[in-house]
């Protein structure tokens, strides 16, 4: 069946219901379609299949995290524009960048990845040395 227009097995269909998937929505079942089953039936071949789909999912992730009100992605500079306060964007993008290390580093210890921290605790590092420039 179709649904806003998309067909099951399509592509289009298959980005559009993948980004629904991470909401903690109880969504009908035909809204459950995932990426994955959508490029499925587009009948492409697997080793392309499994490229567009990491691929898909490091551009959604990436996009997410620039948006963190971290100094100096993306959300830390949009931060410090709206506060007009450079100073407390830095504060403030410490104190998240901080909290997101710990809960990476608990991650990482149950099986997660060490890359993250490393990442995420540099982040922190550059949110304190701009603090300190002030």
């Amino acid at each position: 069946g179709a649904l806003f227009g998309l067909q099951i097995g399509d592509i289009g269909s298959g980005i559009a219901f993948s980004l629904l998937l991470p909401l903690p929505l109880d969504l009908e079942p035909l809204l459950q379609l995932s990426v994955a089953e959508g490029l499925a039936g587009s009948g492409m071949a697997p080793m392309l299949f499994t490229f567009y789909l990491q691929l898909f999912y490091v551009c959604v992730w990436w996009t997410i995290f620039n948006l963190l009100p971290i100094y100096p992605l993306d959300g830390g500079k949009l931060l410090g524009t709206l506060l007009n306060n450079d100073k407390l964007a830095c504060l403030v993008g410490m104190v998240v960048g901080g909290a997101l290390c710990l809960l990476c580093l608990v991650w990482a210890t149950q099986g997660g990845s060490w890359f993250n921290v490393l990442i995420v605790g540099y982040l922190t590092y550059v949110n304190y040395q701009f603090l300190k420039s002030f």
